[in-house]
C-alpha cells in the first residue's frame, strides 16, 4: 500500500513518537537496543510487542492514511453493495518491536 519511503517516514514516526515517551530507550546500535528495549523501560504490553496504552496513539498517522482509507472504502463498499464514502475506525492497539527474540511462532501468535 504504501512506497518504501512512505513505509519508512511512518516507521521513523513511530520511533520517534515511543522514544519520547520512554526516553531510556536506544536505538544507536543494535546492542543499545537490546540491552535498553526491555520491559521496565516500556509501556506495558499485552503481548510481546502489543501495546494498548501509551504507544497505540502513534499509528493514527498510518490509519488515517489517504491509501489505507481508499482500501476500506472499496472494501466495505463493495461488501454493502453500495459507495460507502464516510468511514469511522478505532485503534485499540499497535504492534511495535524490534527484531529481538523471542520471535513469532507458527501457532498462537496474533500479530496485527
Amino acid at each position: 500500500v504504501f512506497t518504501p519511503d512512505a513505509c519508512d517516514t511512518y516507521m521513523s514516526g513511530m520511533v520517534e513518537g515511543v522514544q519520547k515517551i520512554s526516553p531510556q530507550l536506544s536505538i544507536e546500535t543494535y546492542p543499545k537496543l537490546k540491552q535498553t528495549w526491555t520491559d521496565r523501560n516500556i509501556m506495558p504490553q499485552v503481548r510481546k510487542g502489543l501495546h494498548q496504552h501509551g504507544y497505540s496513539f502513534l499509528g493514527w498517522p498510518v490509519r488515517g492514511s489517504e491509501e489505507v482509507s481508499t482500501i476500506f472504502k472499496e472494501v466495505y463498499s463493495d461488501l454493502r453493495g453500495h459507495p460507502v464514502t464516510e468511514l469511522v475506525t478505532s485503534l485499540d492497539a499497535i504492534n511495535v518491536r524490534p527484531p529481538i527474540p523471542p520471535f513469532a511462532q507458527d501457532t498462537g501468535d496474533w500479530a496485527h
